[in-house]
């Protein structure tokens, strides 16, 4: 499992975007969760890695539970972006950052909601 100790939350150009990393400045492992808000009829999200490969609709389910974050991709997205199809990592971040990686995730995978 993935220990994710950065997080970081933009809204550039109407593109909101979680980035999840191992470390800051996005060293190590990195996803990066983004919904344009200009697409909110289309209810669609994107993932990319830390290569900026990308992949639309990508995820299918997600959920936070004891500070761990866990993923399933679509077969093909999870090809795509080379991560395994069940992601699951661990949240290292004060209770207040994973409050705020589940509200964003809540409105960046508006399609996608949280499975509980």
């Amino acid at each position: 499992m993935t220990a994710i100790s950065f997080y970081r939350y933009e809204l550039v150009d109407e593109v909101m975007t979680l980035t999840l990393s191992e470390k800051p400045e996005e060293e190590g492992f990195t996803v990066h969760f983004m919904h344009a808000t200009w697409e909110d009829d289309e209810h669609t999200h994107e993932v990319a890695n830390g290569s900026d490969d990308s992949a639309e609709t990508a995820v299918t389910a997600w959920s936070i539970a004891d500070r761990v974050l866990s993923v399933t991709f679509e077969p093909e997205a999870a090809e795509e972006l080379g991560f395994d199809e069940d992601l699951e990592l661990e949240l290292e971040l004060p209770d207040a950052g994973i409050a705020e990686v589940r509200r964003r995730l809540t409105e960046i995978l508006v399609d996608v909601p949280e499975s509980r």
